[in-house]
C-alpha cells in the first residue's frame, strides 16, 4: 500500500485528501467507461459507475476514514478540491467521515461515527440516517437542517424549487454491506 499512496502522492500533486480507492468487493463497476478493479485510483473529476448488480466500494485517501459502498446502477464523480462525493444515481450507503452531494443540490456532512443512506433518483434524492447524525445543507439556505438516526427525507425538484419531505427510514432503499465493507471504520484506516 506504500507503494500505491507514493504513486497517488505523485498524480494528484502530494494531496492525498481528495481521491479515493476502489476497496474489495468492488465488481461490476467502471472508472470512466473502463472496468475498474480494487485498488484503483479515483481522482477528483473522475466518474465510477455500476452495472445491474454491480457494487463500488470507495474509501477516501484523507479527511478522517470512511467508506461508500455504490449499488444500483449507481454514478458518482469524485469532487474538485477536497469537495463531496457527488453522487448522480443510485443508491449508497456512506459511513464514517465522507460528505456527498445530490443532483438537487443537497449537501450531506455527517457528524462524527454517523452512517446514512442516500437514493438518488433523476427527480429527487433521499437520504435517512442510520447512525449518529448527519448535517443536511440545502442551497439558499443558511443553516444547515440535522437529522438523526431514524430520520429521512426527500428533496425534490419541482419547478426549479426544492420540495422538503420527511419518510420513513424504512422507505429507503438500503444497500446491504457487502463482506468488504466492516460495520465500523475506524478514523485511522483510511490515511
Amino acid at each position: 500500500m506504500a507503494l500505491g499512496a507514493v504513486g497517488l502522492a505523485a498524480q494528484t500533486g502530494g494531496s492525498q485528501g481528495y481521491a479515493y480507492f476502489a476497496g474489495p468487493g468492488t465488481q461490476g463497476a467502471f472508472l470512466n467507461g473502463a472496468p475498474l478493479l480494487p485498488g484503483t485510483a479515483i481522482l477528483p473529476g473522475e466518474t465510477v459507475t455500476t452495472a445491474g448488480g454491480g457494487v463500488v466500494v470507495l474509501t477516501p485517501t484523507g479527511g478522517g476514514g470512511g467508506v461508500v459502498e455504490l449499488t444500483g446502477n449507481a454514478a458518482a464523480t469524485v469532487g474538485a478540491n477536497g469537495g463531496p462525493l457527488q453522487i448522480g444515481g443510485g443508491d449508497a450507503l456512506v459511513m464514517g467521515n465522507v460528505s456527498v452531494v445530490t443532483p438537487q443540490g443537497q449537501v450531506f456532512t455527517p457528524q462524527s461515527a454517523s452512517s446514512y443512506v442516500v437514493n438518488i433518483a433523476p427527480s429527487h434524492s433521499e437520504m435517512g440516517v442510520l447512525t449518529g447524525a448527519v448535517n443536511t445543507y440545502t442551497p439558499g439556505t443558511p443553516q444547515p437542517a440535522v437529522l438523526g438516526a431514524g430520520n429521512a427525507v426527500q428533496f425534490s425538484d419541482v419547478g426549479g424549487q426544492v420540495q422538503t419531505n420527511r419518510l420513513q427510514l424504512a422507505q429507503l432503499t438500503r444497500p446491504n454491506p457487502n463482506a468488504a465493507v466492516p460495520t465500523s471504520i475506524p478514523a485511522s484506516q483510511s490515511q
